[in-house]
């Protein structure tokens, strides 16, 4: 055994491993089993499919066409109320006294024969505003409450259309499907009242009873009625879906009811000669019922499955027996490498790739071992030196004026204002001082965002006050801005850039909104901060250069001002390379930046 094991191991050294590995895993197993598999799994499974669908279509058509029916019957009843002469001229009588009321009403005995002659009607209502009348099972009296409720008022709009309602009967207090319209005299046009008739449940749940699936009937995204028993639970889940227009295709939608899988099948119709919402029947075709022929298919599929394993498991092992042998050797060089112990085997033996790919390892363990100190030493130094540098400007623009003078003079200048009465100057004046002082006592140290948002309002006061209407802002928080800390000055320097580049020429209508908030990002907390104005934006080649100079890290020189690549920068060296400043302007339409800090 062992020496066929070497024999074995001895040829494969000298047959590249890709080979081997395709020859037996494509030849022996993989192409045959997925073949087979693939085309009696598909081939089974389709069929059923198809001809369970064409069922299910088929009894989809049919039960939206009996529902059609009731509809149309009550259509037709209505119909026929509407136009009545009889009916029409008791509604709209002033009566003196009760008598003649009890007098009219027994003329209109006919009504129970009506209704009698309709099976797929429960009972129906005239909503009359006649306050003379009496209510009996028919005619109502309209109520201050039914006048309020959203079918009264619908009523009245659409002028005479039918349209269709699911709703609690005032007198019986049950939930029905109602056909409503509102009456109008056929001689003088003159309004009678509104006709409410409510469809028998008996006969929808008859219809859906009768179905070979389980069915349910939904009507302005609620269910109304189902062929079998929904605990409550499972009602608000499907009301929840349909509102949510979760089932927008035909074949597609899965559910789960009482513990149980169902596929949804499901057409939509709307009632005929009315204006009315969609209707919606679905059949629930529990997912049990469609597996069994795929049961049927894997199990066919597996025994043919495992015969091919059957036959390819005894070269599978003796040559993964090999394989798992070679890569351990590579797995035990990458583990070296990994712990920083960079002195490996030169060779693990053979002329294969695995001998190659190791070879490769080895010089690789040598270069890093060599360029580890010369590269990633002076990327350090490098991003030391610069993170020096931009703190060093920092502190300079920090103590270009003795902070002492400068507010002794500004407090000065605002006394003197507030004497002379110029109560504007006086309030410029207090707001610059506040500025600067919060400018000038930043440390580079994270501040409350609570603060700095504080400090930019100061600034926007200052610029509103400078150019009055012509220049208004709005800033919108979500977060928390007293707990949340973040670098300081790393917004202002984008609001300057919005005015100075972008709304300082506007004539009228300049607008700058700051939009703060707080989102997950692959499974990160992130700071959101976004800065848009509606100026005149940035043009195409200067917003690319932009864009570049953001992307290389560059760090400006300006003695002035704290740049828009600074910031980046600042952001880049103190939350991660993943953080920073995107920027998105339309010549003449404005231009948003973006800074998505830590969270």
């Amino acid at each position: 055994m062992n020496r066929f094991s070497g024999i074995f191991q001895n040829i494969l050294n000298r047959v590249p491993i890709r080979k081997s590995l395709m020859l037996l895993f494509l030849g022996i197993f993989l192409i045959p089993a997925v073949l087979i598999s693939v085309f009696f799994v598909l081939f089974l499974y389709n069929t059923m499919i198809s001809i369970e669908m064409d069922k299910v279509q088929t009894s989809l058509a049919r039960s939206e066409e009996k529902f059609n029916e009731i509809l149309s019957e009550v259509r037709a009843f209505s119909d026929r109320l509407y136009v009545n002469r009889q009916i029409q001229n008791i509604i709209l009588k002033r009566y003196e006294n009760i008598q003649d009321v009890y007098a009219d009403y027994s003329n209109l005995s006919f009504l129970d024969n009506y209704l009698h002659s309709y099976n797929e009607i429960a009972n129906f209502r005239i909503y009359t505003e006649n306050p003379t009348l009496l209510d009996n099972s028919f005619i109502k009296k309209t109520t201050d409450r039914i006048r309020a409720e959203k079918w009264y008022e619908n009523a009245m709009i659409v002028k005479g259309q039918p349209f269709w309602v699911y709703k609690t009967d005032e007198v019986s207090k049950k939930s029905y499907l109602s056909l409503i319209r509102s009456v109008w005299s056929s001689s003088n046009g003159k309004f009678i009242g509104v006709l409410v008739i409510n469809v028998n449940p008996d006969q929808i749940q008859s219809v859906i009873s009768s179905q070979v699936f389980n069915t349910v009937v939904a009507f302005d995204n609620r269910v109304m009625f189902s062929s079998f028993l929904l605990s409550p639970s499972d009602s608000r889940l499907l009301n929840s879906l349909l509102a949510d227009n979760q089932y927008e295709h035909t074949e597609l939608n899965r559910v789960t009811l009482n513990g149980e899988n169902f596929r949804v099948v499901m057409v939509d119709f709307y009632p005929k000669n009315s204006v009315s919402l969609k209707f919606r029947i679905m059949y629930m075709i529990p997912m049990n019922q469609l597996n069994a022929a795929t049961r049927k298919v894997v199990f066919l599929t597996l025994i043919i499955i495992s015969a091919l394993i059957l036959l390819s498991v005894i070269l599978i092992v003796g040559f993964s027996s090999y394989i798992n042998s070679r890569v351990r050797k590579i797995q035990d060089g990458i583990d070296s490498v990994v712990a920083d112990n960079f002195e490996i085997p030169a060779t693990i033996g053979g002329n294969d790739e695995f001998e190659a790919i190791y070879r490769k390892l080895h010089l690789m363990a040598a270069s890093i071992k060599n360029l580890i100190e010369q590269v990633y030493v002076q990327n350090l130094e490098k991003e030391q030196i610069a993170a020096r540098q931009n703190e060093m400007r920092w502190k300079m623009l920090s103590v270009q004026i003795n902070p002492h003078f400068l507010f002794n003079t500004l407090e000065t200048i605002r006394m003197k204002s507030l004497a002379s009465g110029d109560r504007t100057v006086s309030t410029m004046l207090r707001l610059l001082a506040s500025l600067l002082r919060y400018n000038l006592s930043v440390t580079g140290k994270p501040v409350p965002l609570i603060t700095e948002l504080e400090a930019i309002q100061n600034y926007l006061n200052i610029q509103h006050m400078r150019f009055g209407s012509r220049i208004s802002y709005d800033i919108i928080t979500t977060c928390d801005v007293q707990k949340i800390m973040i670098l300081p000055l790393l917004i202002q320097p984008i609001v300057e850039n919005s005015f100075s580049h972008g709304l300082e020429d506007t004539a009228s209508d300049g607008f700058i909104y700051i939009f703060i908030n707080s989102e997950t990002v692959s499974g990160r907390k992130e700071l959101v901060i976004t800065v848009r104005d509606n100026g005149c934006g940035i043009e195409p080649e200067r917003l690319e250069e932009l864009r570049k100079k953001l992307d290389s890290d560059i760090v400006e020189d300006s003695p002035s001002s704290i740049g828009m690549a600074n910031v980046n920068s600042r952001i880049k060296l103190f939350y991660g390379k993943e953080y920073g400043i995107q920027i998105e302007s339309t010549p003449g339409a404005g231009t948003t930046v973006t800074m998505r800090l830590q969270g």
